[in-house]
């Protein structure tokens, strides 16, 4: 008797102890993280993030701009570090590393402008494969990010979560991949990470999602979110390993925003209809790699890359959370459509409303994925949200 009880109690003790450090999705955590990944665009169009940011974060750290546009984030909540990487911007360089989607090996090393060297591993797979242009994003900006969570682990700041959309989503989860596989003794090794990646492109061969997905997904420390008919998640395409045209011009231009400047839809253009020839590989790798290449050398100047690999099959991760497809903004808050009845004050709303929410990319852009995760996992707040816009678009 005295033998069951003891293994009951140890059996409890031990499943107690399991539970406490159990990994898993959290719709809460989720919901802040897609939440703080829209600080960027908010700042940017009201010069305010407040309106979303949930009010137990404190932002701590805001990067300078690095490379090809790159910024990112720290917040804080209680003892826990959320790092936020900034999507792509309306800059030809943020597009150029987009562009830039060959693949290289997933460990090797950079040289950057001014002769610095970025060590680099994403996988322990010596057969995985990463894009260049987000894996050259990171290298850009892992210096200062090694130190803000060494100066993190000086105050015993050991938890980490790591998000972003879009651009950012990539990001995320290459960062995560290079911090997990950094060398030893360069951050504490009580360091823990937990990733969740909003809309983002694919980063890799199958190799590298492989083991991404064995070592990060499987054990719940990493998430990725997508809208099946947003196009981003299923990008880059390329060329299919029998060398049939997956890539086509109407994606692109599906893709390319107003903003984006005729040299660079130009380029854009050219890799789809010059890619495919004879060997379709080498033409893809001369137009994505070699041409963007030069494109970026002469936005930041000169650096090295690592040689670029023949496999253009990017793989996505396997265990991706849907949610979506995104309404119309006008199917959901119009009602009354003439403006001359509207105030000057509902105009500006609409027009605010209409920046963050529609345009050619509404089923890509991070607000909708903010609003759309609440309809999935907290109907009621959605609801709240959407009745107060329909009012505000049609307050007289």
């Amino acid at each position: 008797m005295k033998k069951v009880l003891l293994t009951s109690v140890l059996f409890l003790f031990v499943w107690g102890l399991s539970s406490q450090n159990r990994i898993s999705f959290d719709k809460y955590e989720g919901r802040d993280m897609i939440a703080l990944c829209n600080s960027f665009t908010q700042i940017r169009l009201f010069n305010t993030d407040a309106t979303i940011v949930p009010q137990e974060y404190k932002k701590i750290y805001t990067s300078g701009m690095y490379g090809l546009d790159n910024k990112f984030q720290i917040w804080m909540k209680g003892q826990v570090a959320i790092i936020v990487f900034r999507g792509s911007t309306a800059k030809k360089s943020s597009w150029l590393e987009n562009m830039y989607s060959v693949m290289i090996a997933s460990n090797g090393h950079f040289i950057l402008p001014g002769q610095d060297t970025v060590t680099y591993r994403f996988a322990r797979s010596e057969k995985a494969e990463v894009h260049a242009g987000w894996s050259l994003g990171v290298a850009f900006i892992i210096q200062d990010l090694i130190h803000e969570i060494q100066l993190l682990n000086s105050q015993g700041i050991y938890s980490f979560v790591i998000t972003g959309h879009s651009q950012g989503g990539a990001l995320s989860q290459l960062c995560r991949a290079y911090l997990e596989n950094i060398p030893k003794g360069v951050i504490s090794d009580k360091c823990s990470f937990k990733t969740y990646a909003f809309a983002s492109p694919m980063i890799g061969n199958s190799d590298f999602i492989r083991e991404y997905t064995s070592r990060y997904e499987n054990d719940g420390s990493s998430f990725s979110i997508f809208n099946s008919e947003d196009m981003v998640p299923n990008m880059p395409q390329t060329v299919n390993s029998s060398g049939k045209k997956v890539l086509s011009a109407e994606n692109i231009e599906g893709l390319l925003d107003t903003n984006s400047s005729i040299t660079f839809k130009s380029l854009a253009f050219r890799i789809v209809t010059e890619t495919f020839t004879k060997d379709h590989v080498d033409s893809y790798i001369k137009l994505a790699g070699n041409s963007v290449y030069e494109q970026i050398e002469k936005e930041i100047g000169s650096f090295s890359m690592p040689e670029y690999s023949r496999d253009l099959a990017f793989v996505a991760n396997p265990n991706r959370i849907e949610i979506g497809p995104f309404d119309k903004i006008e199917d959901q808050v119009s009602f009354n459509t003439d403006a001359d009845t509207l105030s000057d004050e509902t105009m500006k709303y609409r027009e605010e409303l209409e920046s963050i929410r529609g345009g050619k990319m509404y089923q890509h852009k991070s607000y909708n994925y903010y609003l759309y995760f609440l309809k999935k996992y907290f109907t009621e707040d959605y609801v709240l949200i959407l009745e107060e816009q329909r009012y505000k678009w049609n307050r007289p």
